[in-house]
């Protein structure tokens, strides 16, 4: 990972000046990875970079695991535990949002994290799982854009992580009909699936949506940096 970042270091600057949190670093070196292309290398930086802390911190403590026995990262040796995640489509989706621009950038970052999250409902982080990898499958993702995620909610649609097996799961399309009846598997003990929050005020916060024409529409009102309080309302949307 060091030998990858290196060879872009002179683009992306060095490593150590990204962030003084070394499983930030681990976490941004491997999605950085994924993104394969120098524009969109950058993209995923600074995407990561603006990320809110909570957010910043559910990936950057997912991947500083490794799902090997006694195996770590240099730089993050306490990182311990498993099982680890492998979410199956991430480079795909990740180089798909960040060549629609800067807000989708954030906003597959945002998604994942919030995959990670819902993940780590049903597989707990434990000492005995260190070897242990589970696969989310995120095919219906993957060709998603944030605009695209969000206009589902106004369609009667969501998102929920459903567990399959014991090592794997799948983010799936879900009409809300099919959740909300009386026969809604959410309700009950022992479910199997989580609806996954992926809300119009995380995925576009709103400086980002000003950048960005294609998510000028789910923007509440034409805001500029210089108007008051903007950077207040910008951290208390990011943080919702």
């Amino acid at each position: 990972l060091m030998q990858q970042w290196s060879e872009i270091s002179d683009e992306l600057g060095p490593l150590e000046m990204q962030s003084p949190c070394s499983a930030e670093r681990i976490a941004l070196v491997r999605l950085v990875v994924q993104a394969q292309d120098v524009s969109k290398q950058l993209a995923v930086r600074d995407a990561f970079l603006s990320l809110p802390r909570s957010s910043r911190l559910a990936i950057s403590q997912e991947l500083a695991l490794t799902g090997i026995q006694d195996e770590y990262f240099a730089l993050t040796p306490k990182s311990t535990g498993g099982p680890a995640f492998l979410v199956y489509y991430s480079p795909a989706f990740l180089r798909h949002c960040c060549t629609q621009g800067a807000a989708d950038g954030y906003a597959a970052l945002i998604i994942l994290a919030e995959v990670y999250r819902a993940a780590r409902q049903f597989w707990p982080l434990s000492a005995e799982q260190a070897g242990a990898t589970v696969t989310i499958f995120i095919a219906d993702l993957k060709a998603s854009n944030a605009a695209a995620i969000v206009e589902r909610l106004a369609e009667g649609q969501c998102f929920i992580l459903k567990q399959t097996g014991a090592t794997e799961g799948y983010v799936r399309l879900t009409e809300m009909d099919d959740l909300v009846g009386i026969d809604c598997t959410l309700c009950k003990p022992g479910r199997d699936s989580s609806v996954l929050h992926f809300w119009k005020s995380h995925l576009c916060p709103l400086d980002l949506v000003i950048a960005t024409p294609s998510l000028s529409k789910l923007a509440p009102r034409k805001l500029s940096a210089s108007d008051p309080g903007i950077l207040e309302k910008i951290t208390s949307s990011s943080r919702s």
